[in-house]
């Protein structure tokens, strides 16, 4: 969806996970409707880069420190520009 937003618009399922598709092979299903060369590129990108997934049943995990600052930091990063008056 945030990737590719062409092919997700084609997509006839949009409510079963990534795991449910790629389990039962029908992630494609909708794709057929795809009309430009943009799209039919976009589609072997992802094809390329859903060959490499591997699922598991294990619990995602944080890594590292965490705490209601670096969820705060990492909410905003990016959202506004450092405004420096001096170079005015």
């Amino acid at each position: 969806m945030d990737v590719f937003p062409d092919l997700f618009k084609l997509a006839s399922r949009k409510n079963r996970s990534v795991k449910e598709e790629l389990e039962h092979q029908s992630w494609t299903r909708g794709l057929w409707r795809m009309e430009s060369v943009e799209e039919m590129a976009n589609f072997i990108r992802l094809w390329d880069l859903v060959q490499n997934v591997q699922l598991t049943n294990e619990t995602d995990v944080i890594h590292g420190e965490y705490s209601a600052k670096t969820a705060y930091n990492i909410q905003f990063a990016g959202s506004h520009s450092q405004f420096d008056g001096a170079s005015i």
